[in-house]
């Protein structure tokens, strides 16, 4: 006589450990290790500090809005992201961080981590700020065992918006070299930043997310093209 196994019934806390031990065993080591990796974050949004999607462009004394985009190279194990600052010259105060979104390619919805362009990792970002002088001044790169860094401060990007303006400022983007670690696997071990203008996608990446923005209105300052600062880095296990 043939015997048959019963059918077994999951929890859903069982359900989510054999599909995180599917998706290792299909070889979707690196989805997994980008899911973990959110978790830990607490599910922080990259958007934190942007103008919201309704934001309504109205005439504000001494308020300017700048924007553009943050990318990074997608070839990369999951959990390298890439960080510029920028911040306020002279009178005005405020420190501005931009860091691409990094998720692509997968089967669940974490729609605020989720890169919004098809060939690069990484979104549009926006700010309202004070009128007057900013600055492109640094970057770094968590790779999440080892933060990447400039050897040397690069020299600060400068650029102004003048009150009511909406300026589009350009792509910083991160270029990434990879290599073997000791077991084989995929790592990042340089970090090149670079400036490009890539208005045409940009802005109309922009208008699709702020749609109440005209634009006849957007003036573009785009930052000096080309890669910015020093190949060489330092790392540090911190």
């Amino acid at each position: 006589m043939k015997t048959f196994n019963k059918p077994v019934k999951f929890t859903p806390a069982a359900k989510c450990a054999r599909l995180f031990l599917n998706i290792i065993s299909m070889n979707r080591f690196r989805i997994a290790l980008i899911i973990f990796s959110v978790y830990l974050s607490g599910c922080a949004t990259v958007d934190k500090g942007y103008i919201d999607k309704n934001f309504i462009p109205e005439p504000k004394a001494g308020k300017a809005i700048f924007f553009g985009s943050v990318t990074q190279s997608r070839n990369v194990l999951g959990g390298t992201n890439a960080r510029f600052f920028i911040n306020a010259v002279g009178k005005q105060s405020g420190s501005y961080v931009v860091r691409p979104k990094s998720l692509h390619n997968l089967l669940i919805g974490y729609g605020d981590f989720v890169s919004e362009f098809s060939d690069v990792d990484g979104n549009i970002f926006a700010f309202e700020v004070p009128a007057g002088e900013y600055q492109l001044h640094y970057w770094n790169v968590d790779t999440g065992n080892t933060l990447i860094y400039p050897k040397a401060a690069p020299q600060p990007l400068m650029f102004e918006v003048n009150e009511g303006e909406v300026v589009y400022i350009g792509n910083v983007h991160m270029n990434y070299a990879t290599g073997k670690n000791i077991i084989g696997l995929n790592i990042t071990v340089d970090a090149i930043p670079e400036v490009k203008d890539n208005h045409r996608r940009d802005i109309e990446r922009f208008l699709y997310k702020y749609k109440n923005f005209d634009e006849s209105k957007i003036v573009s300052k785009v930052l000096p093209s080309g890669l910015w600062g020093s190949r060489i880095i330092n790392k540090s296990s911190g």
